[in-house]
């Protein structure tokens, strides 16, 4: 197994701790717009609305990292987009490539269910 270093997303200036409040918003958010869950280790921290300098999507936090090694974005279509840039052992392509999996997956689901 490869060991990466830590690299913020290019879409964090600065390591800024989310509050409690950005991290239950992000959170809910995330449920309610069907992103994936993330693993261990992991967790959706900070919402960012079509405003922001950073780009919309919500960010990811590595807890064990203390970073904002990411930003995701689920589209209308079920297309999951993570950036391309921030790593860290435990935000790695693969990790990337099964969150964008499982998001197709369920919009997939719901898109057979609808049309029933």
């Amino acid at each position: 197994k490869v060991l990466v270093s830590v690299k913020p997303s290019v879409w964090v200036a600065e390591y800024d701790p989310p509050t409690p409040e950005e991290v239950e918003h992000a959170g809910s958010y995330a449920k309610n717009n069907w992103y994936p869950p993330l693993p261990k280790d992991l967790r959706y921290a900070r919402h960012r609305n079509k405003g922001s300098a950073e780009g919309r999507g919500v960010q990811v936090e590595c807890l064990s990292c203390k970073a904002l090694v990411g930003l995701a974005r689920l589209g209308q279509d079920g297309s999951l987009n993570c950036d391309k840039d921030g790593q860290c052992p435990h935000w790695t392509a693969e990790v990337k490539r099964d969150l964008v999996q499982a998001a197709q997956a369920v919009y997939n689901n719901w898109a057979a269910t609808a049309k029933r």
